[in-house]
């Protein structure tokens, strides 16, 4: 029944997601006038807020990997080797980091990792255990019911001494052009956060914004206290001469999973999205403006929005390879000629006997 529920509420969510018209801004046009245009288009749904993690078909693929891992863990932990289960227990920790996870799974893998160290009977080996799963959820405590009191106070003891020794983000001033930040799947709106401690140990780190492609990387915390995420916009340009900013930095690459319907240039200028055909529209009518004469560099926003590196600047001719099996050839074809002339001039010529001339008739 619970199953049930919970597919009818992911059918619904995606339905909703489906529905909405999913608008992006280019990075000129600031945060509240783009909160403007969304205001008087309710049917427009800012990129950044749109929930795509919940209803992304590659999310419910992971939850499912991790469903099946969990529940094969449990049956060789009540039912097989201890030995066998400690391990599925620290694979399943080594998922922390795949995705980001909602509270449900974060916490599932955060027992995994607690179990796994319950199984340890080496106390480093243990301990190292406890501190990933105080680093994936540092608030999260667990039901003191399912675990031996010896380890819960190794678990209290660790937390402490990783609170010791937390680093402070800056997140509004680091990530000032994004407007989310989930950290190991915690979500954070960067404008209302100035600041997040974070424990020693690995991070997976994903920022989104309305204007710039969205980032996801791992991390240690030392490096995420220095970390610049690469900013990819994805329009630029102006209204009357929209233009797709392609991706210049690989490790950006990613995709939005829905389709982009809207741009907002300005509270008087929108371009939408119809089956990949682009047209500006009248904010205030709604009507299709028809434009005087074709766009020099129209919209070309791929439906997926999936990124593409810049293609290569062409090479100079002298470089190309076709230029040079044509010089080639030509060489070659020279080079025969000029032997068949040589050798028709060495042969010797059979005489040729031509009657004597006389002088008069």
């Amino acid at each position: 029944m619970v199953k049930r529920v919970l597919s009818i509420v992911l059918a619904l969510l995606q339905t909703e997601i489906a529905m909405a018209q999913i608008a992006i801004r280019p990075l000129q046009l600031p945060r509240p006038q783009f909160r403007a245009v969304l205001a008087l288009h309710p049917e427009l749904r800012a990129w950044s807020e749109a929930d795509v993690d919940a209803a992304s078909s590659e999310l419910a693929a992971a939850k499912t990997r991790l469903n099946r891992a969990l529940e094969r863990a449990q049956r060789t932990y009540l039912d097989g080797s201890l030995s066998d289960a400690r391990q599925q227990f620290i694979e399943i920790g080594d998922l922390a980091y795949e995705s980001d996870w909602p509270t449900i799974q974060r916490r599932a893998i955060h027992y995994a990792l607690l179990r796994a160290a319950q199984l340890s009977e080496d106390l480093t080996a243990q301990k190292s255990l406890l501190e990933r799963a105080v680093s994936l959820d540092p608030e999260f405590k667990p039901d003191a019911t399912l675990f031996p009191p010896p380890l819960l106070l190794a678990l209290h003891s660790v937390r402490g001494e990783l609170q010791a020794r937390s680093i402070e983000v800056r997140v509004r001033e680091r990530f000032a052009n994004f407007d989310i930040l989930k950290l190991n799947g915690r979500i954070y709106r960067v404008s209302e956060t100035p600041s997040v401690r974070i424990l020693p140990g690995q991070h997976r780190l994903h920022l989104r914004s309305d204007a710039l492609h969205p980032v996801t990387e791992r991390m240690s915390a030392a490096k995420l206290l220095v970390y610049s995420p690469p900013e990819v916009p994805f329009v630029s340009g102006t209204c009357d001469h929209p233009e797709w900013a392609a991706a210049a930095n690989s490790a950006a690459r990613s995709s939005l999973g829905l389709d982009i319907a809207v741009v907002a240039y300005s509270t008087n200028c929108l371009w939408k999205n119809s089956r990949g055909t682009w047209a500006r529209f009248d904010p205030g009518s709604g009507q299709k403006i028809e434009l005087a004469s074709p766009l020099l560099h129209p919209p070309r926003i791929p439906t997926n929005l999936e990124l593409h590196d810049f293609a290569e600047p062409p090479q100079p001719f002298y470089k190309r390879s076709w230029f040079w099996i044509g010089l080639s050839g030509l060489a070659i074809t020279s080079a025969v000629l000029i032997k068949n002339r040589t050798d028709r001039k060495s042969t010797p010529t059979s005489p040729v006997v031509t009657p004597s001339q006389t002088s008069g008739f």
